[in-house]
Formats: structure tokens, C-alpha cells, sequence
């Protein structure tokens, strides 16, 4: 056991030290929280979890997205804009644990990367998610988010 958990370690040290590794939340519906791994300058991975109450009604949403990046797509002499996209799966639990939701998504966004107080790195970022439900109905919808990553 201590050599699996010595290894899980280091690898994922290894893959942190390779990347750019970001965390933060977003407002939106749901309001998340937010991690993104970014292998290169044109692909990554995000991942988010949500919990949301809402007129008497309870979930529990996560979700992850392979990210695909269009890096610089609009530059001045101050800061860039990158946009993305990307598929994912989502899956949502109400409270209740009667049953469950899965989804497939299409993220679809913006992001302003930007440094502050010498080496700090954050980016604020905007996206619009199509979604369709394929569990327990069929169903099409979309959500938005608005929110920041501070990047490792």
C-alpha cells in the first residue's frame, strides 16, 4: 500500500511539473468549483464539482471535458485571448439519490490569462456549455459560467 500511494505521489508531482495546473471557482448554474490541467498549449483536461440548492431542490453535479485551445486568437500589447472547446461528460445526483443524470457537453469558451505581482498567474475565463441528457430522458440544455483559475 505505502508503495502505491509513494508512487500516485510522484506521478503526480511528475505530471504537475510538465503542465499547468490551475483551481477555482465560477458563478453560474451551478456555481463550481474548478481544476484545470493544461498538458500543452493546445490540449487539456478540466474537471468540476457543483453542489447546488435551489427552490427546495438539491443536486450534485461533476463533470469533466477534454479542452481543446485556439492560444492568442486576439492580442494587443497588454493581454491575450484564448478560446477553447471541448466534450465532456457530466453527471448529476439530486439530493434525494432517487436516481441519476448523465450528460454529454460541449463546452465552449474564452479565457484572459494574465499575471499579477511579479511571477502570480490567474485566468478569468467565460464558457457556454450545451448539454444533452441521455439519462434517465433525453433532454437539451445549456448552462454558463463566469468564474477564475489561479494557475500553479
Amino acid at each position: 500500500m505505502k508503495k502505491i500511494i509513494m508512487l500516485s505521489i510522484v506521478l503526480i508531482i511528475t505530471i504537475i511539473g510538465f503542465g499547468k495546473f490551475s483551481l477555482g471557482a465560477s458563478i453560474g448554474l451551478p456555481g463550481k468549483i474548478t481544476a484545470k490541467y493544461q498538458f500543452n498549449d493546445n490540449f487539456g483536461i478540466d474537471l468540476s464539482a457543483a453542489f447546488l440548492t435551489a427552490f427546495s431542490y438539491t443536486v450534485f453535479n461533476s463533470s469533466t471535458d477534454l479542452l481543446f485551445f485556439s492560444p492568442d486568437i486576439a492580442i494587443n500589447e497588454h493581454i491575450s485571448l484564448d478560446g477553447y472547446w471541448g466534450f465532456g461528460t457530466g453527471i448529476t445526483f439530486p439530493a434525494s439519490f432517487e436516481g441519476v443524470m448523465v450528460s454529454a457537453r460541449i463546452p465552449i469558451g474564452i479565457q484572459i490569462p494574465f499575471e499579477f505581482y511579479e511571477d502570480k498567474r490567474c485566468e478569468v475565463f467565460f464558457e457556454v456549455v450545451p448539454l444533452v441528457y441521455v439519462l434517465p430522458i433525453p433532454a437539451l440544455t445549456f448552462t454558463t459560467s463566469l468564474g477564475a483559475r489561479y494557475v500553479f
